[in-house]
């Protein structure tokens, strides 16, 4: 099996994963869940305080992301935008890791506050070890149609 199907078979068996899982001091969780739950939160913080060093250090070269409003950016294109994209508020309000084969694949629900409103969304983010180091190769995100928390 290929690794882009690897990549899309864990994608679709963890589209309805169960909402809450990852999180520091659960039984059972392994080294390689824990490191992607740390490279979440810095991924996260660094998005909010605009922090294009850590970004370039998360992101794989091979980087691509699908926003809620359908747009799309490699790795240059997110560190550009976020030195001045401001976010006043992102929290991870749920997450599922799954971890297999050098693959990782993150599903959860996120709240992001900015300057246009309030948005609910749902989230997979797809890692990759690269020379041993966790990377992020792709994150795609989209607003939760089960909520009205949309503010506009």
């Amino acid at each position: 099996m290929t690794r882009a199907l690897l990549i899309v078979g864990a994608l679709a068996a963890t589209a309805c994963s169960p909402a809450l899982q990852g999180q520091a001091g659960i039984p059972g969780q392994t080294a390689a869940e824990r490191d992607i739950q740390q490279i979440e939160e810095q991924f996260r913080v660094a998005k909010v305080s605009n922090d294009v060093d850590v970004l370039a250090e998360v992101l794989h070269e091979a980087f691509v992301e699908t926003t809620q409003n359908g747009n799309s950016r490699d790795k240059a294109g997110i560190i550009e935008l976020f030195r001045t994209f401001p976010i006043a508020a992102l929290t991870t309000d749920s997450a599922a890791i799954r971890v297999t084969d050098g693959i990782a694949v993150v599903n959860g629900v996120q709240t992001e506050t900015n300057g246009s409103g309030i948005d609910r969304m749902l989230f997979t983010r797809v890692y990759v070890q690269d020379s041993g180091t966790w990377r992020l190769l792709s994150s795609a995100q989209f607003r939760d149609p089960r909520t009205t928390l949309v503010i506009r």
